[in-house]
């Protein structure tokens, strides 16, 4: 009974040392199991973040290429709809593949109910920004094989201005100084455009007194 007590006390250290290097060892391992565990999670977070960022990117780059396209595509929508509103006044509208010499005949800024013109144009003389009333009587084609003064006419009435008169400077001071009263014989040349006229030479009548100023129609066929 001694000899049992006394194993059994021999055993028990050994059994304790045991137990607590057991447990030593397994605090261990499960401190290295909870640091690999906390490694990994941080390691997942960042390719968490690394992902969150490469889709911002894509995100930001995307969004500025849709930008990109429609502020595109709304110039273009812009420049259709600018050609849509411009198009009822342009058809009909075509150059010419060489100079027309053209005579343009009326008065400047006068009373319609007096001239009796055949048609109201709206003229710009050389740069000046002003448009000035122009009431026109006759307009001839002097070019051979040209297109009629009524066709440039009719090619001109959808613009604003109608006209635009170019030339020698001379010239162009001239006609803006003219009277309501006085008539206006103009020479010049047409070219690419029917609206630009490049002026050549100008006549001026001397003011005309009288209820109706446009010569009669003896006068433009025999001369007096």
């Amino acid at each position: 009974m001694e000899r049992k007590v006394s194993r059994q006390g021999g055993w028990a250290p050994i059994a304790r040392a045991a137990s607590a290097s057991g447990g030593r060892l397994a605090r261990r391992v499960a401190g290295r199991t909870r640091g690999d565990d906390a490694g990994r999670r941080v390691e997942s977070a960042d390719r968490q973040l690394a992902k969150i960022l490469r889709r911002r990117r894509r995100t930001v780059a995307s969004l500025r290429a849709e930008f990109g396209t429609r502020s595109v595509m709304a110039m273009r929508r812009s420049l259709v709809a600018l050609l849509l509103l411009l198009a009822p006044g342009l058809v009909g509208i075509r150059g010419f593949p060489q100079q027309i010499q053209l005579r343009v005949e009326g008065f400047l800024d006068a009373d319609p109910a007096q001239v009796h013109p055949w048609a109201n144009l709206d003229v710009n003389v050389g740069s000046a920004r002003n448009t000035h009333k122009f009431m026109l009587t006759d307009i001839v084609s002097l070019s051979a094989g040209g297109p009629m003064g009524s066709e440039i006419l009719e090619q001109v009435m959808p613009l604003h201005p109608n006209f635009i008169w170019n030339g020698d400077q001379a010239i162009l001071d001239q006609i803006s100084a003219a009277k309501p009263n006085q008539y206006i014989r103009i020479v010049g040349y047409v070219a690419f455009s029917p609206q630009r006229l490049l002026i050549q030479t100008v006549e001026i009548s001397e003011p005309i007194v009288g209820p109706t100023p446009t010569p009669s129609l003896r006068k433009e066929i025999l001369g007096f």
